[in-house]
C-alpha cells in the first residue's frame, strides 16, 4: 500500500507529453490502484498548481481543472487520507523540519504505508518506508516503451495521463 507525494502525482500527468517517468509510469501500471492513497495535503498542492496555472489563462486553468475534477479525485475516491489529530500528533515526534513532510510521512506511518516520492534525502530519520520510482528500471517486457501503459494497461492509469 502506498502514499503518493504530490510530485508523483505531477509527473504522471506530464510523463506522456515530457517523455519522462519510464520508472514510474510501469511501476504505476503494475500498481493496483486499490493500492495506492493520497494525503489532503497533495490535493492542496494540486489546487495551488491549479490556480497558478489560472494566472496564465483560462485554457491551463481548465486543464488543470478538469485533470483534478476529471481524473484524479475519481481515480482516488475514498483514498485520501486527512490531517486528523492522531496524524498531527504523529507529526510532533518526527524529527523532520518540514511540517508539510512531516504530515505526509506522519500519514504514511499511521496507515502503514510507503511514501511514494523523489525526494527521499528529507525524510531521513523518520524510519519511513520510502519507494523512489525513478530507481525502478523500465520494463523491457514492454519494448522499453512505457508508452505502451496508454494504450494497454488498466484505464485508471490511462486517464492519468495528459491526452494529446
Amino acid at each position: 500500500m502506498f502514499l503518493l507525494d504530490a510530485d508523483i502525482l505531477f509527473d504522471l500527468r506530464h510523463a506522456r507529453a515530457d517523455g519522462d517517468g519510464a520508472g514510474l509510469a510501469g511501476w504505476a501500471q503494475r500498481t493496483s490502484r486499490q493500492s495506492m492513497f493520497l494525503s489532503a495535503l497533495s490535493l492542496v498542492e494540486l489546487e495551488n498548481a491549479a490556480a497558478l496555472a489560472a494566472k496564465q489563462g483560462k485554457t491551463a486553468a481548465a486543464a488543470w481543472r478538469d485533470w483534478i475534477d476529471a481524473q484524479v479525485l475519481p481515480a482516488f475516491e475514498g483514498r485520501v487520507l486527512p490531517v486528523d489529530l492522531t496524524i498531527s500528533r504523529r507529526r510532533a515526534a518526527l524529527p523532520l523540519e518540514s511540517d508539510r513532510d512531516a504530515l505526509l510521512a506522519a500519514t504514511a506511518l499511521e496507515h502503514g504505508l510507503t511514501f511514494v516520492t523523489y525526494r527521499g534525502a528529507a525524510f531521513r530519520g523518520a524510519r519511513l518506508k520510502l519507494l523512489d520510482p525513478s530507481r525502478i528500471a523500465a520494463d523491457a517486457g514492454e519494448d522499453s516503451d512505457w508508452r505502451e501503459a496508454t494504450r494497454t494497461r488498466s484505464p485508471w492509469i490511462r486517464s492519468l495521463f495528459i491526452r494529446g
